[in-house]
């Protein structure tokens, strides 16, 4: 009964929060830690769009270490991560690094 109620309450709240981008799910899903990641491989192709038809060009910078997987009726399953430009989608399993942003001091 107890953890009933927690669980009641803290959801009331959590959903009385003002949302942000309209994107609460994924703000909760794809949290954040204050680091950039890259994937380690240069040919890995990210698209825009779940269905992976859509390419997306140049280097993306991800912003959360979570990869959501997810396996379609048909069998591929797709990787789900969150870039500095939102959801962005591979069909295969990535390494991520972490980017650290070098300083020169003068």
């Amino acid at each position: 009964f107890q953890f009933t109620f927690f669980l009641r309450a803290n959801l009331g709240l959590l959903f009385q929060q003002p949302q942000k981008k309209g994107r609460p799910f994924t703000d909760i899903k794809f949290w954040k830690d204050g680091k950039t990641y890259a994937i380690t491989r240069d040919d890995f192709e990210l698209f825009s769009d779940c269905f992976c038809s859509n390419k997306v060009k140049g280097n993306v910078k991800l912003v959360s270490p979570i990869v959501d997987q997810t396996e379609l009726s048909n069998g591929i399953t797709v990787y789900t991560f969150m870039s500095e430009e939102g959801l962005v989608y591979g069909t295969s399993r990535p390494s991520l690094e972490e980017v650290t942003e070098q300083t020169t001091e003068e």
